[in-house]
C-alpha cells in the first residue's frame, strides 16, 4: 500500500501539519510512481497525474465560481503551463483509444487557455533553513492576463470535462 489513509486524514485535519501532508502525499505517489514504472505500467501514472490535475482545477474552478479572488483566477490562469506539459505526457500514449480520447477533451481546454497571456518577472532564489532542512524559495513573480469571459470559459469546460471522466 502506498497510501497510509488515516495519517493522511489526520494530518489534513489540522492546517499545522499542511507541510507534513503534502511531504508524505509526494512521498507516496513518488513510490507509487516508481512501482508503476517498474512494472511497465507508466500509463497508469500518467493517467493518475492527469485525474489528479482535472479534479484539482475542477475544485479550484469551483471555489473561484463562488468566490472570485484575483489570486484564484491567476492559479487557475497558470495552470495553462501544466496543461501543456501534462499533454506532452499524455500523447506518448496515444495509440490507446481511451488516451487519444482523454488527450482529446484536454486539447478543448486547452483551446481555452489560449489567450491567457502570463509573464514571467525573475527574482532572486532565496535558501531558507527549516526545521533542519534547506528550501529554496523562487522569488519569480508571474503576472496572468486574463478576462472574466476567459475565467469563465475555463470553469465552464472544464467541469464539463470533469464531469465527462466521473461518468465513464
Amino acid at each position: 500500500q502506498f497510501f497510509n489513509f488515516s495519517t493522511l486524514k489526520r494530518l489534513a485535519t489540522s492546517s499545522k501539519n499542511l507541510d507534513s501532508l503534502m511531504y508524505i502525499s509526494i512521498r507516496s505517489f513518488n513510490r507509487m510512481d516508481s512501482y508503476l514504472h517498474e512494472n511497465n505500467r507508466s500509463n497508469l501514472s500518467a493517467l493518475i497525474v492527469a485525474g489528479v490535475w482535472v479534479e484539482g482545477l475542477y475544485i479550484t474552478t469551483q471555489v473561484a465560481k463562488e468566490n472570485p479572488h484575483p489570486d484564484i483566477a491567476e492559479r487557475i490562469g497558470e495552470q495553462k503551463l501544466i496543461l501543456n506539459n501534462l499533454l506532452l505526457i499524455l500523447k506518448n500514449y496515444k495509440k490507446d483509444k481511451k488516451f487519444a480520447s482523454l488527450i482529446k477533451i484536454l486539447e478543448e481546454l486547452k483551446d481555452e487557455f489560449t489567450y491567457v497571456k502570463i509573464t514571467y518577472i525573475p527574482g532572486e532564489p532565496e535558501a531558507i533553513e527549516e526545521d533542519g532542512m534547506l528550501t529554496i524559495i523562487q522569488n519569480e513573480t508571474s503576472i496572468v492576463e486574463m478576462t472574466d469571459k476567459q475565467l469563465e470559459n475555463i470553469i465552464n469546460k472544464t467541469e464539463k470535462i470533469r464531469n465527462q471522466l466521473i461518468s465513464l
